[in-house]
């Protein structure tokens, strides 16, 4: 009596299915990979976004009260949470901010630091913010 439950050998046909089967999934899933990255990509670019300030931007920033001399320029990057730190006004938001608007931030807090500062009557202030220089990349 021959026995029919035996397992036949897969045939070269089936192999070549399963092996295309393979590589269509590889390719598929490495090309998802790389659109997947290049549409949530978390690195920034190296260049300052000519209308906001990000996170990794470096900035320049002056001041100067009505009555006074300008301060010497502080160069700040734009931390990874946003802030910028200033040794006059500690940690300050900036980040989705435009160049006019971090600005007329920065005068409201410097006017309010240089009053409580100074002795003479401060009325206004000046400040002059702008992207600077990355630092090299070693």
């Amino acid at each position: 009596m021959s026995d029919t439950s035996e397992a036949k050998p897969p045939s070269k046909l089936r192999w070549l299915q399963i092996s295309l089967r393979t590589l269509l999934a590889v390719v598929l899933g490495f090309g998802l990979g790389l659109a997947v990255n290049y549409q949530f990509r978390t690195e920034e670019s190296k260049l300052p976004h000519p209308g906001r300030v990000r996170p990794g931007d470096v900035l320049r920033v002056q001041w100067k009260p009505n009555i006074g001399e300008w301060s010497s320029f502080h160069t700040v990057t734009v931390l990874a949470d946003g802030t910028i730190r200033l040794r006059e006004l500690g940690g300050v938001p900036a980040a989705g901010m435009s160049l006019d608007e971090l600005t007329e931030d920065l005068k409201t807090r410097y006017l309010a630091y240089a009053k409580n500062r100074y002795a003479y009557p401060v009325k206004s202030v000046e400040v002059f913010v702008d992207f600077g220089q990355p630092a090299a990349s070693e």
